[in-house]
């Protein structure tokens, strides 16, 4: 019997919470300041990501979803599980969390190699033009659009939203950051952000809250 309680409590060690991996889902890595593109991936079937080998300096880790993400399947019986917090972080967990019309998302960052502790975690659309943006405004402003430009709109249209979610520092030579990106219940959302009736996380200071519905 104590074997079986031993598998059972390192399945949850090794795994956490359960959920749906967030696969075909795009990783960024840009540089702070002149908004380089450091490093690109594509999370696999398993929903793990990690960027490796990093020189020291600052940094924006963001991502693009997939075009049909498999949301987590929710069943969405227990109403107590509700919350108003759209976007949250929580400090103990390194954990990030998404909460939308399809389903509840967290990014889990669990490898922090040569990373400074001060994760400045945040929600926020990555606009790749606003450095042409005099450039755009023009070509928006002329009469006639060209076989081009409007091809450049759809292209444009059809390219997935790509959001900042994450302002992280390397302070040594070979900086990694890694973890997993996926779906989960409704539950497992209100447990990571949220917290217990007696203790709201929120108000302990273990969750800074980024976006609230309103």
């Amino acid at each position: 019997m104590n074997s079986i309680i031993l598998l059972v409590l390192l399945q949850f060690s090794l795994f956490g919470i359960k959920g749906e991996p967030m696969a075909d889902t795009k990783m960024y890595v840009n540089d702070a300041a002149s908004d380089e593109l450091i490093a690109f991936s594509k999370i696999g079937f398993s929903g793990a990501f990690e960027f490796s080998n990093i020189d020291p300096g600052n940094y924006i880790l963001s991502f693009a979803m997939a075009e049909k993400p498999v949301w987590y399947q929710d069943k969405r019986k227990h109403q107590k599980y509700q919350t108003d917090l759209l976007v949250a972080y929580n400090r103990d967990k390194n954990t990030l969390g998404w909460k939308n019309e399809e389903g509840n998302m967290i990014v889990e960052f669990e490898e922090l190699s040569n990373i400074a502790d001060a994760l400045m975690p945040r929600f926020e659309n990555y606009d790749t033009d606003d450095k042409n943006c005099e450039e755009t405004k023009q070509e928006k402003n002329r009469e006639e659009n060209t076989e081009r430009e409007k091809q450049e709109e759809i292209n444009k249209a059809d390219t997935p939203k790509q959001i900042n979610i994450l302002h992280f520092t390397v302070t040594g030579q070979y900086g990694s950051i890694g973890g997993n990106i996926k779906s989960i219940s409704q539950k497992d959302y209100h447990k990571l952000f949220v917290g217990k009736d007696e203790v709201k996380f929120e108000d302990a200071g273990i969750v800074i809250v980024i976006k609230r519905e309103e």
